[in-house]
């Protein structure tokens, strides 16, 4: 079937078969040579990425996916970041940001800055990524209060974060709840957590607010948005709706 007219259908579980039979090369071959000869090898490559990285392979799944990166329908750059950020290389998934053409980042500027802000203020460079924002007058205020807002929390200054989220306009409740429980203040979480009714509405508007703005791009990426974690949003489980942090 992997070889047939259902060939991706049958290639990802063949690679998993392969892989837990313990014949992960022989898997690996498999991909490598079905992304050389296919016209659409998207899909072959993010097979191959999540393999390389199950081997604890990470500088080879980036090296086997990198000349996507500036692919502007297929490109795998932003699950590169996310892969290396979940396993603690928040510095080298920065440094692929960094090395991308002036052309491709100005045609990406609606996730690049959000995605490198996280990245900074997760290996220790909040203060860097604080500067950035306030030297960009062009970022919304409902953008640009909540992500300042994680940074300084992530720099240790909660109640500065605290008390710029409170005069922040928007829906930014369980950010500022969750920075109130870190302050050792559960009560005052609680109060500012809408009810049931108040937040399905607050959730409507975000949705509306990002399908205004066309959040989604046209890879099907999250186009940098960020959870009020601080973590980019987008599939597996990151709030691939809410708005930026």
């Amino acid at each position: 079937m992997a070889t047939g007219d259902h060939e991706y259908a049958a290639f990802e579980p063949l690679v998993t078969a392969l892989e837990e039979m313990g014949r992960a090369t022989e898997a690996e071959t498999l991909l490598r040579d079905c992304i050389a000869a296919t016209n659409c090898p998207g899909n072959y490559e993010v097979l191959l990425m999540e393999l390389l990285v199950r081997q604890g392979r990470l500088d080879d799944a980036v090296e086997a996916v990198r000349p996507t990166f500036e692919d502007r329908w297929s490109g795998l750059l932003q699950s590169t970041v996310m892969m290396l950020a979940e396993h603690g290389c928040h510095d080298q998934a920065l440094q692929l940001l960094e090395e991308r053409s002036a052309d491709w980042l100005e045609e990406s500027a609606h996730w690049v800055p959000s995605n490198r802000w996280w990245l900074m203020g997760e290996s220790g460079r909040c203060r860097d990524a604080i500067a950035e924002i306030e030297a960009t007058p062009e970022l919304e205020p409902e953008e640009r209060g909540p992500t300042l807002a994680w940074l300084l929390a992530q720099d240790g200054r909660l109640d500065e974060a605290i008390d710029l989220l409170r005069s922040c306009s928007g829906d930014h409740a369980t950010q500022l709840a969750g920075l109130l429980v870190r302050r050792n203040r559960p009560l005052e979480a609680l109060a500012v957590i809408p009810g049931i009714a108040a937040g399905r509405e607050a959730e409507n508007r975000r949705r509306e607010r990002n399908r205004r703005r066309d959040t989604w791009s046209d890879t099907g990426d999250n186009s940098g948005r960020t959870d009020e974690s601080g973590r980019p949003a987008g599939e597996n489980g990151r709030c691939a709706d809410d708005p930026l942090f």
